[in-house]
């Protein structure tokens, strides 16, 4: 009995070896949205280039969309595998997989609250949006942890405003806000606050400049709500999405539905999820990315089209259950003739 019980273990360990593998329903819209994302990451890495030279220890592959540690416009700490790891050019098929998964359909609207940190990540969204024909409202801000979109001369909107002009894509943010202290930037270099916002409304975007953040908060939700939002996304901690709420820190990242129990935070994520929109919340990105599929901080870079986010796998169930069943038929007996009952 025990031989063929081995055999049976043997069986199922070779069922494993015959999964198969085929491409996801929406495989070809997201390799479209990662070519798109690494067309985006060679010409945002061009202009990088030609402002100042990147750091071949903090970006060994040479991407262009990792920023100095600390500069003016750096706001708090952020981890640098988690920046690198978000380089990788099919963060463009992630960003499809995400918005399908949250039932967002072409021809949809959804909310969008970007900060400067992960700027890889903001442009794959865009990059997600053209392919899936999807309108977002969108708000952004300069401030960005460290290793983001941190040199002054290359922001956040200065790269997205770049891609815009080039034609890579054609949507760009609705409203520009410092980010930072107070959403204001009150804690950097006043300097660059000052020439940052000259540039960017010289560039046609209106910047926001909100006392109270309460009123700031406001007019974002009012102003997404001008049309049906089928899903709020938010990339990086912009003090709006939470609320300066402790939240950010308690959720996780990925598809949100609901509120923990007892929240009381006052943000864009809040109010979203309250309304029973759903958030996808992109913080803590190497998780995000390790259970998609995707690789941690890898070198090379992948090319676009690679990764199991792409595939599905399916293995032979009926074959499965059938070895299982055997196994625990052969397991009872075992222990029945290991057990015998006592007659009296």
């Amino acid at each position: 009995m025990l031989s063929l019980l081995a055999l049976v273990i043997v069986g199922c360990w070779f069922l494993s070896y015959t999964a198969s593998f085929s491409p996801v329903p929406e495989h070809d819209i997201m390799l479209a949205a990662s070519q798109r994302t690494a067309q985006a990451y060679e010409a945002v890495r061009t202009q990088r280039l030609s402002l100042l030279p990147v750091d071949a220890e903090d970006d060994p592959n040479a991407t262009g969309l990792i920023g100095p540690m600390f500069t003016g416009i750096t706001t708090t700490q952020g981890q640098l595998e988690a920046k690198r790891t978000t380089t990788n050019p099919n963060s463009g098929a992630l960003l499809v997989h995400l918005l399908l998964e949250a039932g967002v359909s072409p021809g949809d609207t959804i909310a969008v609250n970007l900060s400067g940190s992960f700027p890889a990540v903001n442009i794959a969204l865009f990059c997600a949006m053209e392919e899936l024909d999807v309108t977002g409202i969108v708000f952004s801000s300069v401030g960005a942890s460290t290793y983001g979109a941190t040199l002054p001369e290359l922001t956040y909107p200065d790269m997205e405003l770049l891609l815009w002009k080039q034609g890579i894509i054609t949507q760009r943010s609705a409203y520009i806000s410092m980010g930072g202290q107070h959403d204001l930037g009150s804690d950097m270099d006043p300097s660059l606050v000052s020439s940052i916002q000259a540039r960017l409304s010289h560039a046609g975007y209106s910047i926001l400049t909100f006392e109270d953040l309460g009123e700031n908060l406001d007019f974002r939700f009012q102003y997404y709500n001008t049309a049906p939002i089928s899903c709020f996304v938010n990339i990086g901690g912009n003090l709006l999405s939470f609320g300066g709420s402790s939240l950010m820190t308690r959720l996780d990242g990925g598809i949100l539905t609901q509120l923990p129990a007892g929240e009381t935070g006052d943000g864009l994520v809040q109010r979203f999820l309250r309304q029973g929109t759903p958030v996808i919340n992109l913080l803590g990105m190497k998780d995000i990315y390790s259970s998609s599929g995707l690789p941690i901080d890898p070198v090379p870079l992948p090319l676009p089209g690679e990764g199991d986010l792409y595939e599905k796998v399916t293995y032979n169930r009926p074959a499965a259950a059938l070895f299982l069943v055997v196994a625990i038929v052969l397991l009872w007996k075992l222990w029945l003739a290991n057990h015998p009952r006592n007659h009296y």
